[in-house]
């Protein structure tokens, strides 16, 4: 989790925390309120769990059946995060092609190890990693690169050395 998730979830607790005080102050029937605290708790475990969509549809119902300003509060701040949340996956899919577009430039123009690191690059930013791995391109640049390493492993002089990129995409694929 990092820190706009961490803070976002800080702020969601204790928000959650103080809203039982808030909800006291304005006169609700106990069924609709013990709906209302249902919802809500039903939101938390839905935030904590990542299903952010799920969240916001749990404090819009809540905030329907409730006047509490505490809820309105809650459901801008889940609204806020999961815009922040988009531009973050919109940037990093677009520093995932970017990766990808070099890993196939440095391949064109030979440059196999140079396109091995940025590949380590690629994947490190890959929304989905199992899907990354499974790339034919991705498949054939490891297989080559496990060849290579092979032919590697006879004994060779102390002033050669390997890209560590190699060993650490070779472990990926096992």
């Amino acid at each position: 989790m990092n820190k706009s998730s961490r803070y976002w979830a800080f702020v969601l607790v204790a928000v959650l925390m103080m809203t039982p005080l808030a909800a006291k102050a304005q006169p609700q029937p106990a069924g609709q309120l013990a709906a209302v605290e249902q919802l809500k708790s039903e939101a938390f475990k839905a935030f904590r769990g990542g299903q952010f969509d799920k969240t916001s549809e749990l404090l819009n119902q809540a905030a329907s059946l409730s006047r509490d300003p505490s809820l309105a509060q809650m459901k801008d701040w889940i609204s806020q995060f999961q815009s922040q949340r988009q531009e973050f996956i919109a940037d990093r899919t677009k520093a995932y092609d970017k990766a990808v577009e070099d890993v196939k430039k440095l391949q064109a123009a030979g440059f196999d190890e140079a396109a091995l690191d940025k590949a380590k690059d690629a994947g490190l930013l890959a929304i989905d990693k199992e899907a990354f791995r499974k790339e034919p391109w991705v498949v054939e640049m490891i297989a080559k690169a496990v060849a290579s390493g092979k032919s590697l492993t006879k004994p060779r002089n102390s002033g050669s050395r390997r890209s560590g990129s190699i060993r650490i995409l070779a472990r990926s694929s096992r």
